[in-house]
């Protein structure tokens, strides 16, 4: 799968998505301190699916700026210590073939929200 990891993820998640063949670009070595409107761009321009954990502001440039996301956008929204929270990513990510398309939040494994994106 290809994705795109944002800054609110870290070494040890995006390791462990690398280990199982994710096909991941991270921003923190890509192009640090970028702002999300360019991070959300750059997932679009790779056909990536953007991984974050930073809540509100993805969400806020699709529904309500209506910045293009149409390979998807996944919320982590995870209470657990930095090694479950990578494993209940990997999980999940691996769990599905529908992140496309969708906003999605997750909270759990068993907990996946999945809102459709607006389509132009």
């Amino acid at each position: 799968m290809r994705l795109l990891a944002d800054e609110s993820l870290n070494k040890l998640e995006v390791d462990l998505l690398r280990t199982r063949g994710h096909d991941l670009v991270w921003i923190e070595e890509e192009t640090p301190g970028v702002d999300d409107q360019t991070v959300l761009s750059h997932a679009t321009a790779e056909k990536r699916i953007l991984l974050t954990a930073d809540k509100g502001h993805f969400g806020r440039l699709v529904f309500i700026d209506k910045q293009k996301a149409p390979y998807g956008i996944i919320l982590f929204r995870i209470q657990k210590s930095p090694s479950e929270r990578a494993k209940i990513m990997v999980t999940a990510i691996e769990s599905r073939i529908d992140w496309e398309r969708h906003f999605s939040v997750v909270r759990d494994v068993n907990s996946i929200r999945m809102t459709p994106l607006p389509i132009d």
